[in-house]
Protein backbone atom coordinates (compact mmCIF):
# COMPACT_ATOMS: atom_id res chain seq x y z
CA UNK A 1 0.00 0.00 0.00
CA UNK A 2 1.08 3.61 -0.66
CA UNK A 3 -1.41 6.31 0.31
CA UNK A 4 -1.19 10.06 0.52
CA UNK A 5 -3.31 12.34 2.65
CA UNK A 6 -3.07 16.19 1.58
CA UNK A 7 -1.98 18.76 4.86
CA UNK A 8 -3.34 21.96 4.43
CA UNK A 9 -2.87 25.23 5.76
CA UNK A 10 0.42 24.56 7.24
CA UNK A 11 3.20 26.96 7.61
CA UNK A 12 6.94 26.03 7.14
CA UNK A 13 7.85 26.69 11.00
CA UNK A 14 5.03 24.13 12.00
CA UNK A 15 5.98 21.67 9.78
CA UNK A 16 9.42 21.48 11.07
CA UNK A 17 7.66 21.21 15.09
CA UNK A 18 5.04 18.03 13.43
CA UNK A 19 4.71 15.01 14.56
CA UNK A 20 2.62 11.83 13.27
CA UNK A 21 1.48 8.49 14.23
CA UNK A 22 -0.85 5.87 13.78
CA UNK A 23 -2.66 5.61 16.83
CA UNK A 24 -5.30 2.47 15.61
CA UNK A 25 -6.03 0.50 13.00
CA UNK A 26 -9.74 -1.38 12.56
CA UNK A 27 -11.09 -3.74 15.02
CA UNK A 28 -10.67 -7.08 13.55
CA UNK A 29 -8.15 -6.05 11.37
CA UNK A 30 -5.40 -8.47 10.49
CA UNK A 31 -3.52 -5.40 10.03
CA UNK A 32 -1.16 -4.18 12.88
CA UNK A 33 -0.72 -0.50 13.58
CA UNK A 34 3.26 -1.50 13.28
CA UNK A 35 2.73 -2.53 9.93
CA UNK A 36 1.72 0.85 8.87
CA UNK A 37 4.68 3.47 8.08
CA UNK A 38 3.75 7.23 8.41
CA UNK A 39 6.32 9.52 7.20
CA UNK A 40 5.67 13.46 6.60
CA UNK A 41 6.47 14.59 3.13
CA UNK A 42 7.33 18.75 2.02
CA UNK A 43 7.70 19.54 -1.39
CA UNK A 44 7.15 22.96 -3.08
CA UNK A 45 4.01 21.31 -4.32
CA UNK A 46 2.63 20.81 -1.54
CA UNK A 47 2.97 18.80 1.93
CA UNK A 48 1.49 15.28 2.75
CA UNK A 49 1.34 12.07 4.89
CA UNK A 50 2.72 8.92 3.19
CA UNK A 51 1.23 5.99 4.70
CA UNK A 52 2.78 3.13 3.62
CA UNK A 53 2.75 -0.80 4.28
CA UNK A 54 5.51 -3.53 3.13
CA UNK A 55 3.29 -6.28 3.73
CA UNK A 56 0.36 -7.08 1.25
CA UNK A 57 -2.71 -6.06 2.72
CA UNK A 58 -5.84 -8.43 1.57
CA UNK A 59 -8.33 -6.82 3.46
CA UNK A 60 -10.77 -4.45 1.21
CA UNK A 61 -11.50 -1.70 3.82
CA UNK A 62 -8.82 -0.26 6.03
CA UNK A 63 -9.29 2.27 8.82
CA UNK A 64 -7.00 3.99 10.47
CA UNK A 65 -6.18 6.39 13.13
CA UNK A 66 -3.66 9.33 13.13
CA UNK A 67 -2.45 11.71 15.50
CA UNK A 68 -0.47 15.14 14.40
CA UNK A 69 0.72 16.86 17.11
CA UNK A 70 2.72 20.21 16.96
CA UNK A 71 3.84 23.40 19.15
CA UNK A 72 0.41 24.89 19.68
CA UNK A 73 -1.93 21.61 19.28
CA UNK A 74 -3.14 18.05 18.41
CA UNK A 75 -5.61 16.46 15.65
CA UNK A 76 -6.98 12.89 15.31
CA UNK A 77 -8.60 12.15 12.22
CA UNK A 78 -9.67 8.76 10.91
CA UNK A 79 -9.73 7.22 7.74
CA UNK A 80 -11.08 4.67 5.74
CA UNK A 81 -8.97 3.63 2.43
CA UNK A 82 -11.53 1.03 0.35
CA UNK A 83 -8.60 -1.39 -1.39
CA UNK A 84 -9.52 -2.51 -4.63
CA UNK A 85 -7.09 -6.45 -4.64
CA UNK A 86 -5.25 -7.00 -7.38
CA UNK A 87 -6.84 -9.38 -9.87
Amino acid sequence: MDAKIAINDIESGDLDRLNARILDVNKGSAVMAGTLKIEIIGEQSGHYLRITSLESIREPILSFTIELTWGQGRLIREYDLLIDPAR
